[in-house]
């Protein structure tokens, strides 16, 4: 299937969190039950590209089948930052009707080879991750992935919370601050571990991303936390759109 064919089903299917970045006004109501403070927040990627600097677009969407799973994949945008360096962001879909986990990438730019693991413990169910890349060159050239490693998750405790209430403000710098309200809509106790935000343009290419360490944040059924990132894109662009995937467990009482 082409690469406008996967990418919005599955988008469609798993995002319960989709929100343009620009004319956003804040949400100010007040979760029904919230933490003191914030969580701590862990900086992935956080430089900003060049002003001059410009993205390597090679974005095509492919098929491959690893221990029999088929998962599709963007071949990687690759921008070029402040160190001289190239940083190559991609996302992959589960188009499958149950979670994967233990997913490994090869991402080639010219003759540069990095094998990378997501940051997610899993991908779910019509669901999607980011991975990326740093290479420590300047070529301009396109930037490809090669899915080398994945297998069925058997592990019925992962749990996707749900983001609600987002927004998107626009920082003077060019970053952006997005705020959402995360709760537990199951019926069980859960913890919230991390939780992926992503910066996508006009074209759902991925931008930038950050992941949030959430210590285990622990929510009753129904209950909820304020969250709050700041996310730097690579690049400038008129419309961003935002994606939020918050990764939890269930906590089944013994």
């Amino acid at each position: 299937m082409g690469y406008w064919g996967w990418r919005p089903l599955i988008l469609g299917l798993f995002m319960s969190t989709w929100v343009a970045g620009c004319n956003v006004v804040t949400d100010h109501a007040s979760p029904s039950t919230l933490p003191t403070t914030y969580p701590s927040v862990t900086l992935t990627i956080g430089r900003l590209a060049s002003p001059r600097a410009a993205p390597t677009r090679a974005a095509v969407m492919t098929v491959i089948s690893p221990a029999g799973l088929p998962l599709a994949y963007d071949n990687p945008v690759c921008y070029e930052t402040r160190e001289h360096s190239r940083l190559c962001l991609g996302m992959i879909f589960n188009p499958l009707p149950y979670a994967v986990t233990g997913v490994v990438l090869e991402v080639q730019l010219a003759s540069y080879i990095e094998q990378i693991a997501l940051e997610q413990a899993i991908i779910p169910a019509g669901g999607f991750a980011p991975y990326q890349a740093v290479f420590d060159t300047r070529s301009p050239a396109s930037g490809s992935a090669r899915l080398i490693g994945a297998s069925r998750s058997a592990d019925a405790a992962w749990v996707t919370l749900q983001a609600d209430a987002v927004t998107a403000e626009p920082l003077t710098d060019g970053r952006y601050v997005v705020s959402a309200a995360v709760s537990n809509a199951g019926t069980l106790p859960a913890e919230a571990l991390r939780a992926v935000v992503l910066l996508l343009d006009e074209h759902d290419l991925l931008m930038g991303y950050r992941v949030v360490d959430l210590d285990g944040i622990h929510l009753e059924s129904g209950a909820m936390f304020p969250l709050r990132v700041i996310v730097a894109p690579q690049v400038g662009v008129a419309d961003v759109q935002v994606a939020i995937y918050v990764e939890g467990r269930k906590l089944v009482p013994e």
